[in-house]
């Protein structure tokens, strides 16, 4: 059986804008280029990103660069 493996968020720290329940990340399929959440998920390890402008953003970067984010920590 092919389990779903979508992100839930079970802990947040600081303003995020409703940026966590916007975000739509699932690892069934391939991994998401410039995504530090699926970085960190998928490897297992913590990943820290500067959020810069950049036309090969993930759709996550680019929800965050518009809700006025510019960096962001995601823990597995």
């Amino acid at each position: 059986m092919n389990r779903l493996k979508k992100v839930q968020v079970i802990a947040r720290a600081g303003k995020e804008d409703g940026y966590l329940e916007k975000i739509d990340i699932s690892l069934n399929g391939e991994p998401l280029k410039y995504c530090p959440i699926d970085s960190a998920l998928r490897q297992g390890k913590h990943s820290i990103c500067a959020i810069i402008e950049n036309k090969e953003m993930a759709p996550c970067q680019k929800l965050a660069y518009d809700l006025g984010f510019r960096s962001s920590a995601s823990l597995r």
